[in-house]
């Protein structure tokens, strides 16, 4: 499961905590692991704190009509489309799209935020990064152009996604993303 956060060296073990007067909710469990080769810790931002929080990064959870995910392999290994918000994006969703094109070659439709976590860096190689996960339905899959960053598109099972992702997380880190982009989809239709 996500959980705690490093921030400034200091492990901050779960709670809230107050930052420019706004008060932000940690998860108290731990999750840590190899991201881009700095060991990180994961925690989850509750998702009522998206207003007011600068958001650094974005993931895509992106699903196809059967009910799979479109993961790519990176040079890091094998994960979700993400990356950083532009300065040239209007907004998270538009950065979700951007960054689902640049490195899936798809194009998604009936986002809905499923996540908020922080990524922070254990040997304090920078501090820490927040990251917004949104799931969309996969609405074409272009033809796959190789780039420098991704090598291979891949249509995989949720299981298969699970357990065999080899960048981002651990098991059950995966696997509460996945839950959670679902259920966001799941509001998403039911709100349609």
């Amino acid at each position: 499961m996500l959980a705690g956060v490093t921030r400034h060296g200091i492990d901050v073990p779960g709670g809230t905590e107050t930052v420019r007067g706004a008060r932000r909710t940690f998860d108290r469990r731990k999750s840590k692991f190899i991201f881009k080769g700095v060991p990180v810790t994961l925690a989850r931002l509750d998702l009522e704190e998206l207003h007011g929080l600068r958001v650094d990064a974005v993931m895509t959870v992106p699903v196809t009509s059967d009910g799979d995910l479109v993961v790519v392999q990176l040079c890091r290994g094998v994960e979700l489309p993400g990356g950083m918000v532009e300065p040239t994006d209007e907004g998270l969703v538009e950065a979700a799209r951007r960054e689902a094109w640049e490195e899936a070659c798809i194009e998604l439709d009936g986002f809905g935020l499923a996540a908020l976590l922080r990524v922070a860096s254990d040997e304090q190689h920078w501090n820490h990064i927040n990251v917004a996960v949104y799931a969309g339905r996969v609405t074409r899959l272009a033809p796959f152009v190789r780039e420098a960053e991704s090598l291979a598109r891949f249509v995989v099972s949720p299981d298969v996604y699970v357990n065999h992702a080899t960048s981002f997380g651990v098991v059950s880190d995966r696997a509460e993303i996945l839950r959670e982009a679902l259920a966001a989809l799941e509001r998403r239709s039911e709100a349609a």
